[in-house]
């Protein structure tokens, strides 16, 4: 089966094409782009909110022990202190890696989107010169030539 080529029998033809494909190609990319950052940034949170679990039990068992003497309550104290510590270390973890997953997705929009719409002139300006310079005359030889044999 042979392999589609591009029309490239015209340059402007060419340019319209390569045009098309830079519209084409970012949306797609920034497609998959944002679906491979927000799957990333789910794994990282399952994993932090795993480690939170732990931490949780953690606090539970400390809070469940109890015991008259000063030294299990200064030990289960040291405990929650310990698990109020890690879970506000989760939390802000899993803040500071969804801005930053949130900033580069942003960032990676704005970089195709501009790529995006330079393929959009490209490809407007190929399809116009390609009209104007060749399309127009072809028509008007066809139409000529169809007179002469109709």
């Amino acid at each position: 089966m042979p392999i589609q080529l591009p029309p490239s029998d015209n340059l402007y033809k060419f340019i319209a094409i390569a045009g098309l494909i830079l519209v084409i190609a970012p949306l797609i990319s920034c497609a998959l782009l944002i679906n491979n950052e927000t799957e990333r940034f789910w794994n990282y949170a399952e994993l932090l909110q795993a480690k939170r679990h732990l931490a949780v039990a953690e606090w539970d068992s400390a809070a469940e022990t109890s015991g008259n003497s000063q030294l299990k309550n200064l030990a289960r104290n040291e405990t929650v202190e310990r698990a109020r510590k890690r879970l506000a270390s989760i939390d802000e973890s899993v803040e500071a890696k969804y801005q930053s997953a949130e900033a580069q997705r942003r960032r990676w929009q704005r970089i195709l989107l501009v790529i995006s719409a330079i393929g959009g002139l490209v490809m407007v300006a190929g399809f116009y010169l390609w009209y104007v310079r060749v399309q127009i005359f072809e028509d008007a030889i066809l139409k000529e030539k169809a007179e002469k044999d109709g």
